[in-house]
C-alpha cells in the first residue's frame, strides 16, 4: 500500500505540491492525471525518494526513504538518466527488461504457452529505447511478443510530425525483422484477426499499426491534441459521456 499525507515540496519560491494526501490500496491503480506543470513528476519523485519535502510518505507501512520501503519499489522514468553510469551490456539488459522483452524471454525459457502484450503510442516511438527493445525482440525471435502501436498522429502538444516525423511507421517495424500488421484500431473485427494472425506468425515478434482518432466518439475531443493530456470539466465530462451513451456499436 501506498499512503501519502501532507506532502508539500517547494523549489526555492515556487510551489510544486501543495499538502499532498492519497493512498493507493493492495491491488490498486494510480493514476496522476493533469497539464504539464501539474506537480505529477514532483510527487513520483518524492515518493521514490529523490526529492525532499515535508509530510509522510509510507510503502506498506515503511517510510519511503527506508531501505525496506526502496527494497519493495520499482522506478523506471520516461527518460531515465542513469544510462551514462551503465555499461552497454547493462543498458540493454534494463530496456530489456523495461520494455517487456525479459517477460516474453522468460516464458520461452520456462516453456509457459503464455503470450506478452505492450501498448506503444506514436509519440513514444520517437524514443531510442523502442528500438532497442524491437531489435532485441526481433534476434530473440520472440514470437509470443505483440506490441500495438496506436497511431493517432497526436502527442502531448503537437501533432506527431511536427514534434518528430517518424515517416513509415510500418516500414520501421518490418526493417527490424517484425512481422508487421496494420488495422483500424476502432474495429474490433479488425483487432481480432490481427490477435489470431499473430498467433500464427512464427519466429518473429508481431507489430500490430493500429490507426486511431484521438477522442473517438466524443465530437469536441476529436483530433483535439489538448486532449492528450487535460482532464476535462465536469461539464465537458457530461457532455462526453451523453455523446458515448448514444454512439451504437
Amino acid at each position: 500500500m501506498l499512503s501519502i499525507s501532507g506532502v508539500t515540496k517547494r523549489y526555492g519560491k515556487t510551489l510544486a505540491n501543495d499538502n499532498i494526501s492519497f493512498a493507493v490500496g493492495d491491488g490498486q491503480i494510480g493514476i496522476l492525471l493533469g497539464p504539464n506543470g501539474a506537480g505529477k513528476s514532483t510527487i513520483i519523485k518524492c515518493i521514490t525518494g529523490l526529492l525532499r519535502f515535508t509530510g509522510r510518505i509510507e510503502i506498506n507501512g515503511c517510510e519511503n526513504t527506508s531501505l525496506e520501503a526502496k527494497a519493495q519499489l520499482g522506478y523506471i522514468p520516461e527518460m531515465p538518466a542513469v544510462y551514462d553510469l551503465l555499461t552497454v551490456e547493462e543498458h540493454l539488459e534494463f530496456i530489456r527488461r523495461a520494455y517487456k522483452v525479459e517477460d516474453a524471454l522468460g516464458l520461452r525459457h520456462q516453456g509457459i504457452a503464455s503470450r506478452v502484450y505492450c501498448m506503444i503510442g506514436d509519440g513514444e516511438i520517437n524514443e531510442g529505447e523502442i528500438w532497442e527493445a524491437a531489435a532485441t525482440a526481433s534476434h530473440y525471435h520472440l514470437d509470443n511478443l505483440v506490441a500495438f502501436t496506436d497511431v493517432n498522429g497526436l502527442q502531448n502538444d503537437a501533432e506527431t510530425k511536427k514534434v518528430k516525423d517518424m515517416l513509415d511507421i510500418a516500414a520501421k517495424w518490418r526493417a527490424f525483422g517484425w512481422n508487421t500488421l496494420e488495422i483500424n484500431g476502432h474495429d474490433f473485427e479488425e483487432i481480432f484477426a490481427a490477435l489470431d494472425a499473430a498467433r500464427e506468425c512464427k519466429g518473429r515478434p508481431t507489430a500490430i499499426i493500429s490507426h486511431t482518432v484521438k477522442g473517438k466518439g466524443v465530437s469536441f475531443m476529436e483530433n483535439v491534441v489538448a486532449f492528450h493530456g487535460k482532464t476535462p470539466s465536469k461539464e465537458e465530462y457530461e457532455n462526453g459521456m451523453k455523446e458515448l451513451e448514444e454512439v451504437s456499436l
